[in-house]
């Protein structure tokens, strides 16, 4: 069933990991192999997620069983997946727009 325009968009992600989700592809983006590793030189995926607007984030869990090892685990949910697209294209332009 397609994504409705207004519906929340929700996925998950870990600290280590990152979302679970491409955020360059859901941004639309085609960008090349530079402009990647310009954008996560300055900023790493989940921080690009926290200056979308739309996203909340809630930690779903964590594992800390072994010293250095721990990790946290997050739902994310997007008021849309057309706003969470929007958003995500204007951070990654200002970021690359920056150097």
């Amino acid at each position: 069933m397609p994504q409705q325009p207004f519906e929340p968009f929700v996925f998950s992600g870990s600290l280590v990991d990152g979302p679970s989700i491409d955020l360059i592809k859901i941004a639309g983006l085609d960008l090349n192999d530079q402009d990647c590793d310009r954008l996560w030189n300055t900023i790493s995926p989940i921080e690009l997620l926290d200056e979308c607007d739309c996203v909340d984030k809630l930690v779903v869990g964590e594992n800390d069983e072994f010293p250095g090892q721990s990790d946290q685990f997050y739902q994310y949910e997007a008021t849309s997946l057309d706003r969470l697209k929007s958003e995500l294209r204007s951070v990654i332009n200002s970021r690359l727009s920056k150097d």
